[in-house]
């Protein structure tokens, strides 16, 4: 599993970096939100197709124009694939099914152009979301084969955002394995 806990002092110098955050869409604010510290990072990985998702339940009915995913990186540059200087980083908003899962029916998308500088990355939605109070949705977040990806999703083991949970698959692998106590730092914006 591509599941690691950081150190502490690892995170605290992602955290000191910049925040790249573009501004909102025309009268979008924050949603839905996971923002309690760190325990855990779920790094983005490559060349496999490896997804990240996290569920969310909406609080207003309107329309989700973008993401912002907290993260940390660009690091390891060391690493056999070499400093990150490019992201190819495909987001997905999901419909779930019964399971509380992914559908793969896709209401909107984006793309993470990076690499990320700060705590923050955006995500603008190039297919903005139409989504209805009450009911919960799936951020997908896909690498593509042959990106060059080096940074991670920062998450929190100790369940702060009760609206939904992480799924994740492991390289190789496309079944999805259910984490009902984790949750990535997120937010939704919608207008």
């Amino acid at each position: 599993m591509n599941r690691h806990v950081v150190p502490t002092t690892l995170v605290a110098a992602a955290l000191a970096l910049a925040a790249c955050t573009a501004p909102p869409g025309p009268g979008s604010t924050i949603d839905q939100r996971s923002e309690a510290p760190a325990t855990s990072t779920w790094f983005m990985s490559c060349p496999h197709d490896l997804l990240r998702v996290q569920t969310f339940t909406a609080g207003r009915t309107g329309t989700m124009d973008r993401v912002s995913l907290r993260v940390t990186g660009p690091f390891d540059p060391g690493s056999p694939q070499g400093p990150a200087t490019e992201v190819a980083v495909a987001l997905s908003i999901q419909t779930v099914n019964g399971a509380h899962a992914p559908s793969g029916t896709e209401i909107g998308s984006g793309d993470l152009q990076g690499p990320p500088s700060g705590e923050w990355a955006d995500v603008p939605l190039s297919t903005p979301a139409p989504v209805t109070a009450g009911t919960q949705y799936a951020i997908v977040i896909l690498t593509r084969t042959g990106c060059h990806v080096g940074f991670g999703l920062v998450a929190n083991d100790d369940d702060p955002y009760p609206g939904g949970a992480v799924w994740t698959t492991t390289a190789g692998s496309s079944a999805l394995s259910f984490f009902a106590d984790t949750d990535l730092g997120f937010r939704t914006w919608v207008r």
